[in-house]
């Protein structure tokens, strides 16, 4: 609840410090265009607490994962693919490392199956690890300058729609 609270700074306060303390080069959170209110809340906290640090002090790279909605839709430089490695069923075995999230929903299942499609879907070659996850490349929102969450999620809601359209328009004989 205090994550969902833009009025309350203490949990921007705490991410800062942990960042701060622990400097790390990538930051892995939630994409821009989650459908679960608290995964958005905690993303823009991520980023608030993470523009608050000094450029030096922020990570090289930002990336919000999949997690309530795919990233398929996502086209070109703004998605990034993540090859799953590691031993077979690693993942599963972490998220079912947190019973109390798996005690309605079978998420540990979802997320292979959506590895799975996304590796199977996607352009290139099947990776060898099997899956995919996909992430949102969150880097310009950490650097001076940079665009709000709202304008970098329009930026890539707007190059699917153009995408969309144009691929539309092209089998409808229309170039």
């Amino acid at each position: 609840a205090r994550v969902r609270d833009p009025t309350d700074p203490l949990p921007t306060r705490e991410l800062a410090a942990v960042f701060a303390r622990l400097r790390p080069r990538e930051v892995f959170t939630h994409a821009l265009s989650d459908r679960h209110p608290t995964h958005l809340a905690t993303v823009l906290r991520v980023v608030e607490a993470l523009r608050s640090l000094p450029p030096g002090a922020r990570p090289r790279r930002l990336l919000g994962c999949e997690v309530w909605g795919g990233l398929d839709w996502m086209e070109g430089a703004g998605r990034v693919a993540l090859p799953l490695r590691g031993p077979a069923g690693l993942v599963g075995a972490l998220l079912r490392s947190f019973p109390s999230q798996l005690a309605q929903r079978p998420y540990d299942r979802g997320v292979a199956g959506r590895a799975a499609a996304n590796a199977a879907f996607g352009p290139g070659r099947l990776p060898a690890s099997g899956g995919l996850v996909l992430a949102m490349d969150l880097g310009p929102l950490l650097e001076p300058g940079g665009p709000s969450p709202e304008a970098l999620l329009r930026r890539h809601l707007e190059a699917f729609r153009s995408q969309a359209l144009g691929r539309l328009r092209a089998a409808r004989g229309g170039g």
